[in-house]
Protein backbone atom coordinates (compact mmCIF):
# COMPACT_ATOMS: atom_id res chain seq x y z
CA UNK A 1 0.00 0.00 0.00
CA UNK A 2 2.62 2.45 -1.21
CA UNK A 3 0.17 5.61 -0.20
CA UNK A 4 -0.48 4.39 3.41
CA UNK A 5 3.33 3.05 4.53
CA UNK A 6 2.07 3.09 8.32
CA UNK A 7 -0.66 0.53 7.61
CA UNK A 8 -0.01 -2.75 9.76
CA UNK A 9 0.09 -4.15 6.34
CA UNK A 10 2.31 -1.97 4.33
CA UNK A 11 4.73 -5.01 3.60
CA UNK A 12 1.94 -7.50 2.98
CA UNK A 13 2.26 -8.79 -0.75
CA UNK A 14 -0.92 -7.51 -2.47
CA UNK A 15 -2.18 -8.81 -5.78
CA UNK A 16 -4.62 -6.77 -8.37
CA UNK A 17 -6.97 -8.90 -10.02
CA UNK A 18 -8.52 -6.61 -12.79
CA UNK A 19 -11.41 -8.48 -15.40
CA UNK A 20 -12.07 -7.64 -18.71
CA UNK A 21 -16.08 -7.38 -20.32
CA UNK A 22 -18.19 -10.32 -19.61
CA UNK A 23 -18.29 -12.63 -22.79
CA UNK A 24 -20.81 -14.91 -23.82
CA UNK A 25 -19.81 -18.76 -23.79
CA UNK A 26 -19.92 -20.65 -27.44
CA UNK A 27 -22.13 -22.88 -26.16
CA UNK A 28 -24.93 -22.64 -23.18
CA UNK A 29 -23.93 -25.22 -20.07
CA UNK A 30 -27.66 -26.90 -19.49
CA UNK A 31 -29.44 -27.83 -16.52
CA UNK A 32 -31.12 -31.13 -17.52
CA UNK A 33 -32.87 -31.32 -14.16
CA UNK A 34 -34.28 -28.25 -13.59
CA UNK A 35 -31.43 -26.98 -10.93
CA UNK A 36 -31.66 -23.48 -9.22
CA UNK A 37 -28.61 -21.86 -8.70
CA UNK A 38 -27.36 -18.94 -6.28
CA UNK A 39 -23.50 -20.15 -6.22
CA UNK A 40 -21.77 -22.81 -7.77
CA UNK A 41 -17.80 -23.41 -6.45
CA UNK A 42 -16.29 -24.77 -9.21
CA UNK A 43 -12.82 -24.83 -11.51
CA UNK A 44 -11.90 -23.19 -14.70
CA UNK A 45 -11.38 -26.52 -16.25
CA UNK A 46 -14.50 -27.50 -15.12
CA UNK A 47 -16.23 -24.70 -16.50
CA UNK A 48 -14.67 -24.76 -20.32
CA UNK A 49 -15.54 -28.50 -19.94
CA UNK A 50 -19.17 -28.41 -18.65
CA UNK A 51 -22.08 -30.06 -20.74
CA UNK A 52 -24.19 -29.70 -17.85
CA UNK A 53 -24.63 -27.87 -14.74
CA UNK A 54 -23.64 -31.32 -12.76
CA UNK A 55 -20.43 -31.03 -14.58
CA UNK A 56 -19.39 -27.56 -11.92
CA UNK A 57 -20.09 -28.91 -9.47
CA UNK A 58 -16.88 -29.06 -6.70
CA UNK A 59 -18.39 -30.91 -3.75
CA UNK A 60 -16.48 -34.02 -3.48
CA UNK A 61 -13.39 -35.94 -2.22
CA UNK A 62 -11.07 -36.63 -5.29
CA UNK A 63 -11.88 -40.96 -5.41
CA UNK A 64 -15.78 -39.48 -5.44
CA UNK A 65 -15.20 -37.37 -8.51
CA UNK A 66 -12.87 -39.64 -10.00
CA UNK A 67 -16.15 -42.33 -9.47
CA UNK A 68 -18.42 -39.57 -11.27
CA UNK A 69 -16.18 -39.22 -13.98
CA UNK A 70 -15.56 -42.86 -15.00
CA UNK A 71 -19.98 -43.28 -14.73
CA UNK A 72 -20.10 -40.46 -17.05
CA UNK A 73 -18.06 -41.92 -19.64
CA UNK A 74 -20.11 -45.06 -19.43
CA UNK A 75 -23.36 -43.10 -19.94
CA UNK A 76 -24.35 -42.86 -16.78
CA UNK A 77 -25.05 -39.52 -15.10
CA UNK A 78 -25.09 -39.74 -11.28
CA UNK A 79 -26.06 -36.31 -9.13
CA UNK A 80 -23.76 -35.27 -6.51
CA UNK A 81 -24.64 -34.67 -2.97
CA UNK A 82 -28.07 -35.98 -3.28
CA UNK A 83 -30.33 -35.99 -0.29
CA UNK A 84 -31.50 -39.78 -0.21
CA UNK A 85 -34.54 -41.57 2.16
CA UNK A 86 -33.66 -45.08 3.03
CA UNK A 87 -34.53 -47.46 5.04
CA UNK A 88 -36.76 -44.64 7.00
CA UNK A 89 -33.22 -42.32 7.02
CA UNK A 90 -32.26 -39.55 5.44
CA UNK A 91 -28.22 -38.88 4.24
CA UNK A 92 -26.47 -37.41 1.51
CA UNK A 93 -25.02 -39.88 -0.52
CA UNK A 94 -22.02 -38.74 -2.60
CA UNK A 95 -22.83 -40.30 -5.67
CA UNK A 96 -27.02 -41.41 -6.41
CA UNK A 97 -28.26 -43.03 -9.39
CA UNK A 98 -32.47 -42.11 -9.34
CA UNK A 99 -34.02 -45.21 -11.32
CA UNK A 100 -36.93 -46.16 -12.20
CA UNK A 101 -37.23 -48.88 -9.41
CA UNK A 102 -35.61 -46.66 -6.46
CA UNK A 103 -32.12 -44.58 -6.39
CA UNK A 104 -28.71 -46.36 -6.60
CA UNK A 105 -26.87 -44.49 -3.77
CA UNK A 106 -23.12 -44.84 -3.30
CA UNK A 107 -20.54 -43.38 -0.95
CA UNK A 108 -17.07 -43.54 -0.50
CA UNK A 109 -15.84 -43.73 2.83
CA UNK A 110 -16.50 -44.74 6.15
CA UNK A 111 -19.16 -42.36 7.68
CA UNK A 112 -22.12 -44.09 8.65
CA UNK A 113 -25.22 -44.83 5.83
CA UNK A 114 -27.80 -47.02 5.72
CA UNK A 115 -26.75 -51.00 4.27
CA UNK A 116 -28.90 -50.62 1.14
CA UNK A 117 -25.85 -47.61 0.00
CA UNK A 118 -22.95 -49.00 -2.07
CA UNK A 119 -20.05 -48.23 0.41
CA UNK A 120 -16.77 -48.24 -1.47
CA UNK A 121 -13.40 -47.18 0.11
CA UNK A 122 -11.07 -44.65 -1.34
CA UNK A 123 -8.28 -47.35 -2.07
CA UNK A 124 -11.17 -49.52 -4.21
CA UNK A 125 -11.93 -46.38 -5.93
CA UNK A 126 -7.73 -45.38 -6.76
CA UNK A 127 -7.38 -49.60 -7.30
CA UNK A 128 -10.06 -50.11 -9.67
CA UNK A 129 -11.91 -47.22 -10.63
CA UNK A 130 -13.34 -48.87 -13.84
CA UNK A 131 -14.77 -52.01 -11.83
CA UNK A 132 -16.38 -49.74 -9.18
CA UNK A 133 -18.11 -48.04 -12.28
CA UNK A 134 -19.29 -51.32 -13.42
CA UNK A 135 -20.24 -52.92 -9.72
CA UNK A 136 -22.66 -49.20 -9.99
CA UNK A 137 -24.18 -49.66 -13.43
CA UNK A 138 -24.71 -53.74 -12.45
CA UNK A 139 -27.02 -52.10 -9.81
CA UNK A 140 -28.53 -49.28 -12.18
CA UNK A 141 -29.44 -52.15 -14.30
CA UNK A 142 -30.96 -53.99 -11.34
CA UNK A 143 -33.32 -51.05 -10.44
CA UNK A 144 -34.82 -50.55 -14.08
CA UNK A 145 -32.13 -48.18 -15.05
CA UNK A 146 -31.63 -44.85 -14.70
CA UNK A 147 -34.56 -42.53 -14.53
CA UNK A 148 -34.81 -40.51 -17.18
CA UNK A 149 -34.24 -36.34 -17.23
CA UNK A 150 -37.69 -34.25 -17.81
CA UNK A 151 -36.64 -32.54 -20.35
CA UNK A 152 -35.32 -33.33 -23.67
CA UNK A 153 -31.37 -33.45 -24.37
CA UNK A 154 -29.92 -29.78 -25.87
CA UNK A 155 -29.24 -29.98 -29.11
CA UNK A 156 -25.57 -31.75 -29.39
CA UNK A 157 -26.36 -34.00 -26.19
CA UNK A 158 -27.46 -37.42 -27.13
CA UNK A 159 -30.45 -38.75 -25.16
CA UNK A 160 -28.14 -41.51 -23.72
CA UNK A 161 -25.91 -38.63 -22.28
CA UNK A 162 -29.20 -37.05 -21.24
CA UNK A 163 -30.70 -40.11 -19.24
Amino acid sequence: MPHEPDHPRADALCFKLQLSALQPLERPIFSLRCRRISFIHTTWGRFVDAKEIIDLLVQGEPYVDRLYYALREAGIFPEQGYRVCEAGVWFRADLAVPCREGTVSVTVGDRPVPSTTLRLTPTQVARDTAGCASVVADLVRQKGGARPTKRPPPAGMSAADAS
